[in-house]
């Protein structure tokens, strides 16, 4: 006979999502909806492509979620960017460290 394993509270399964945004800005609608409907602790984006002061932290807060994110000015246009959203009732992502070293 198998042993059931239960997981205390504190330890239960979390759902944390990664992507490559390709657009943050000009995918927001789908952002939002896909947040609300699938409801991840956490998200990890790449290639957010948006300058430091267009990036949609209001909106993203608007939906249930604070941010950290992070640009390098000057490889494109608008900057690659990466960026971290991590429901409310989890601590708000800070930015430890910009970049590697070395």
């Amino acid at each position: 006979m198998a042993t059931k394993f239960v997981l205390p509270p504190s330890l239960a399964p979390v759902r944390i999502a990664t992507s490559c945004a390709d657009g943050i800005i000009r995918r927001l609608p789908h952002l939002r909806h896909w947040l609300r409907t699938r409801k991840p602790a956490l998200v990890a984006f790449q290639e957010a492509f948006a300058a430091a002061d267009r990036f949609p932290a209001e909106a993203l807060q608007q939906a249930g979620y604070e941010s950290a994110f992070h640009i390098r000015e000057g490889e494109f246009a608008n900057g690659w960017g990466v960026a971290v959203l991590s429901k409310k009732t989890l601590p708000k992502p800070r930015v430890l460290q910009e970049g590697l070293a070395g």
